[in-house]
């Protein structure tokens, strides 16, 4: 017999048969929750409820890996790839839903108002591409977010006619929704960007740009405008310096370090 401190000590073996038979059980009820499809099902209409859609679609694409006919999943599934427009994959699954449940007068509405705000979309980029861009926000506000307020791609097309429209401030509010789903999206830094710099804050410009960069140095858009800024601004000095001398007799060696390490910045 072991003994340790005084007491008998349980063979390691009986331990380990001890422990088993205790959480054995828990960690199997847990295992069968996680492969469950209704468990699966209520957490994805949790995360629905708390607006996180990437992980409720996730969680709705393991249901269906468990249970191909759990017809609910297609629905809900379908319900967020319309809210982020992914429209073909949303509409094949209420096409899916509707072979298993035939006649439903929700989801052939949902599937109508899909193919709506898909059809408007669409005619927004043709009017954006003809000029008409009041016409494209009347699409994009009365139709297109109305059915999928996720929808990126709407945004970003909104903010672009916003820019043609010369509506500065609006397109910095709409790229800043876009930017709190995506804050690496580069054609949202782009246009954010754009918009500050026709508002003269040539900083703030600059940031978006230099972020978009670095996440893409070859970006021709952002490389363009990054550097037309930059010349601008050299511009700028350079007409200031002609009208305002400051290289004379007496000057403060400071100052001329300085003016130095701004014109070095700009031949970069």
């Amino acid at each position: 017999m072991v003994r340790a401190w005084g007491r008998t000590a349980l063979p390691p073996l009986l331990i380990l048969c001890l422990l088993h038979l205790q959480y054995s059980p828990r960690v199997f009820a847990q295992e069968g929750q996680e492969k469950d499809p209704a468990t699966l099902f209520a957490r994805a209409s949790e995360m629905m409820n708390l607006r996180k859609y990437d992980g409720a679609l996730g969680l709705l694409n393991a249901v269906l890996e468990v249970d191909p006919s759990y017809s609910e999943a297609y629905r809900q599934r379908a319900s967020v790839l319309r809210h982020k427009c992914r429209y073909k994959e949303a509409e094949s699954d209420y096409n899916k839903y509707l072979e298993l449940n035939p006649g439903t007068a929700t989801v052939e509405k949902e599937l109508s108002q899909l193919l709506q705000a898909q059809n408007s979309l669409q005619s927004a980029y043709g009017q954006f591409d003809s000029g008409d861009f009041s016409k494209v926000l009347e699409y994009i506000n009365k139709i297109v977010l109305v059915f999928s307020p996720g929808c990126l791609k709407a945004k970003l097309l909104k903010a672009k006619a916003l820019l043609a429209l010369k509506d500065y401030s609006s397109v910095i509010s709409e790229t800043g929704f876009v930017l709190k789903e995506d804050e690496d999206n580069l054609d949202a830094l782009l246009l954010r960007g754009r918009a500050y710099y026709y508002l003269a804050d040539h900083d703030v410009a600059s940031r978006h740009y230099q972020k978009g960069l670095h996440l893409d140095p070859e970006h021709s858009d952002l490389k363009k405008a990054y550097f037309g800024l930059k010349n601008l601004l050299k511009k700028i000095l350079l007409m200031r310096l002609y009208r305002y001398p400051t290289i004379k007799i007496g000057i403060n060696v400071m100052n001329q370090l300085a003016l130095i390490i701004i014109l070095q910045w700009f031949r970069m």
